[in-house]
């Protein structure tokens, strides 16, 4: 089902994704938070890329085990919370989803993120929505 939304949609072998994790932890570009819960277990994981200017883009994947118990928006709000506390520089965040992903659609909203737009991205149609600093409590 995670594949599914994703822009590849081709399975990844486990060694390419390790070297692609070991590339972006030593990325200044790139932030990434993993989020657990009090038994130590990976419930997700949000990754920043910084534009090099005062916008970013988050990207979401939680772990299969823990949907359907509502932890989606929770770990989008928490992580940009720490995120944008990380980096002050940064003022938007944007992310894209692919049209008729009505799960994560609904996870971003709600965790505080406003569609902004619509475009096209690797042949599938998305809706990009932002989240505005400003309004970080």
């Amino acid at each position: 089902m995670t594949r599914r939304w994703s822009f590849n949609t081709d399975e990844i072998p486990y060694a390419d994704h390790e070297k692609w994790f070991y590339e972006n932890i030593k990325n200044e570009k790139v932030s990434i938070y993993i989020a657990e819960n009090d038994k130590g277990e990976k419930i997700g994981q949000a990754r920043f890329d910084d534009d090099g200017g005062r916008e970013a883009r988050i990207s979401v994947n939680l772990n299969p085990d823990f949907f359907n118990m509502g932890l989606g928006a929770e770990v989008i709000r928490m992580s940009t919370g720490a995120f944008l506390r990380d980096r002050t520089d940064v003022n938007k965040i944007a992310s894209e989803v692919i049209k008729g992903n009505e799960a994560s659609l609904k996870v971003f909203m709600k965790a505080g993120y406003s569609v902004s737009g619509e475009g096209n991205k690797r042949g599938r149609e998305i809706i990009i929505l932002e989240y505005n600093a400003g309004r970080l409590k």
